[in-house]
């Protein structure tokens, strides 16, 4: 894999929130817990990419 090719940290995060988006709009959260664990995840990865 070249240089060109490598995702940054930002770039894997945005690809994780538009995964959890499609999933989201797909109804894959219907449950409350479930949604709330993949926030948690998501918002903790978020908080340390930005560090």
């Amino acid at each position: 894999m070249n240089t060109q090719q490598m995702l940054t940290s930002q770039d894997l995060l945005f690809l994780k929130i538009r995964v959890f988006y499609q999933k989201f709009e797909a109804g894959a959260f219907d449950n409350p817990l479930m949604l709330t664990k993949a926030l948690e995840i998501l918002t903790t990865e978020a908080y340390s990419t930005l560090e």
